[in-house]
């Protein structure tokens, strides 16, 4: 299970509506990566609209296809969580790379957002999209992601709605010179989806995990949040109760 890491390889569109649909084509296969220099449709969860900008944004999509016997179905919740490690790994090293000596404290909000904490609070980077459908005794699994470069969007912000913030601003660094230092971070995890033993990605997450200790509010219920089980489910309390969810249900902090 691993990504193409070949630029040579890569297909790099100048606009598209969507990179995850541009991928779930037939003649993509396994291992192949989509780049978007803007995308004009872009989603995230449930449906919410993904701003991006012009050659500001690094827009990413990349296919997996498997056999269903070979992949066990409950193991696809931890794609997104090995997803959003993988990117903040790799904003480190582009971070050391492109703006030495500067500091961020990146953090993971579950399931799939992106964040960097300042003085000021929480700020959103990017997200995660993970899509997957069965065809033909085949899952086919679309990794979506989408960061805020060297710019952000501007449009209306609705109250307690985290801020976007970007990487590097006012870089003008390529966003494809930071492909390559993905892909290498996500090969590296994705094998460990496929064992049996809690993946080791997982005690990374616990590191830089935004939600642990926070009060969260889920299906009119308030809940503290415990942490992260071994299999990627979140462990939340209310004043009776421990229970551990994986649906993803809407919740607010």
């Amino acid at each position: 299970m691993h990504l193409d890491e070949n630029p040579g390889s890569w297909t790099v569109l100048d606009e598209t509506d969507s990179t995850n649909q541009a991928i779930l084509n037939d003649k993509y296969p396994s291992g192949s990566v989509i780049l978007a220099r803007q995308q004009i449709n872009g989603r995230g969860r449930n449906g919410r609209a993904w701003h991006s900008i012009k050659d500001r944004s690094f827009i990413f999509s990349g296919l997996l296809r498997f056999p269903l016997s070979s992949f066990p179905r409950d193991r696809l919740s931890l794609l997104p969580l090995c997803a959003g490690i993988s990117t903040l790994a790799a904003c480190r090293k582009a971070v050391e790379l492109f703006s030495p000596g500067r500091t961020l404290d990146m953090q993971i909000k579950w399931p799939n957002d992106l964040y960097i904490i300042s003085e000021k609070g929480p700020g959103k980077l990017g997200g995660i999209l993970v899509e997957s459908s069965l065809q033909s005794q085949t899952i086919n699994t679309v990794i979506g992601i989408g960061l805020n470069w060297s710019d952000v969007p501007v449009y209306p912000q609705e109250p307690g709605v985290v801020p976007p913030v970007c990487l590097l601003p006012g870089s003008y660094i390529s966003p494809l010179d930071f492909a390559p230092l993905l892909l290498r971070e996500l090969n590296a995890r994705l094998p460990y989806i496929t064992e049996n033993s809690p993946p080791a990605f997982v005690q990374e997450l616990r590191k830089v995990f935004f939600l642990t200790g926070r009060s969260i509010k889920r299906e009119d219920r308030l809940f503290t949040v415990k942490g992260l089980a071994d299999d990627g489910g979140l462990i939340i309390m209310d004043s009776e109760n421990e229970m551990i969810v994986y649906d993803y249900a809407e919740y607010t902090f």
